[in-house]
Order: C-alpha cells, then structure tokens, then sequence
C-alpha cells in the first residue's frame, strides 16, 4: 500500500541535524494514514526494532544480527576472546556486513566508531525502503532513521565526558557498570 499523503509531508532527515518532526509527532500522523497492520509494525520499530513483527522487521532483524554478530567477533579478536558466547543465529548473510564494521573500527575514536557503525545503519534502512518512496516500507524505513536522528541528537557531550571520568577515577573492583545511559555514546 502507498502512503502519499504522510510520505510527501515527511520532513528529510539526517544523523548531522536534530529532526525537524519528533517520534512522537512522526506516530500521531502514521496514527491518522496508515492501516493496522503497518501502525503495529512501525509502533514496533520505534519501540523495540528487534522485536518487531512484518516482512520488512525481519528483513532488518536479520541484517542487524548478522551486523551485531560481526561486532562482536571484531572486538572479540581485538580482545583475544571467544566470541561464540555473545553471537547469535543468523537468518540471512550480507557480504558487505564485515567491510562495513572493519570501516567503524578503522576510526580510532569510540564516538567516530559509533557514527560510522549507525551510519551504516541509516544505509541499511534506506535499502530497505526501496524504490518507492511512498511505500508502507519507505515509512518503516523513516521510522529507523527517525530513531537513529533522535539518538544524535540527545548525545550530550559533557554527559559523555563525566561518565568517562566516573569510570577512570574507580578503584578497579567497581568498574563494572550498568549497560549504556541514554545520551552517551560507546563504541
């Protein structure tokens, strides 16, 4: 099904600006245009991608285990650890998967690493949206680029910086902290 109306009033966006349209806003007009079925697929997709349910939601959870699973098999060899208890099973296979994490990891700073690793991201998504710019897969593809928009624009370098120095100034017992904070960015 196309979506004319909401995908032409759609503002463009990107990684480099904060978003003109905010998640939230970006859900109240799908709300008004779309059908069910790809109203719960993109709630899905802004709440939690990997749980998602639809065609175009498995297309990306394969790519991103497979993206995920070369992550952590390249940290894992920088380490010199297995990295067999962090991979999990893989439903396709993309050859350009492996260039694109060795790319991320060539920059030496965690935060370019990161950018180069979600931008990779961003292409993924706008692959997947295809060729028709007003398809129920060119919104579920906004809606991941819309999320990676909104993760840029909340990172809060002084945020970033005092959970470094929190960490560095820990005896070495207590280093182990919780997963990532929102706002800061690791690599």
């Amino acid at each position: 099904m196309n979506y004319y109306y909401l995908a032409a009033s759609l503002p463009s966006i990107s990684m480099d600006a904060p978003p003109a349209l905010a998640s939230g806003e970006f859900l109240a007009a799908c709300r008004e245009q779309l059908t069910a079925g790809d109203l719960a697929e993109v709630e899905a997709l802004l709440s939690d991608p990997l749980a998602a349910q639809g065609r175009f939601s498995s297309a990306w959870q394969a790519w991103e285990t497979q993206f995920r699973n070369t992550i952590a098999e390249v940290r894992a060899e920088r380490e010199k650890r297995d990295a067999a208890p962090f991979l999990r099973p893989e439903a396709a296979f993309d050859a350009g998967i492996e260039h694109e994490v060795l790319n991320a990891f060539s920059h030496h700073s965690p935060l370019d690493r990161e950018r180069a690793l979600d931008r990779a991201r961003w292409r993924k998504a706008e692959a997947l949206a295809g060729f028709l710019p007003f398809s129920a897969d060119a919104i579920k593809s906004y809606a991941l680029r819309l999320q990676l928009a909104e993760r840029w624009a909340a990172l809060d370098r002084a945020a970033g910086n005092e959970r470094v120095d929190r960490l560095v100034s820990r005896p070495a017992e207590r280093t182990a902290e919780p997963g990532p904070q929102p706002g800061v960015a690791f690599a």
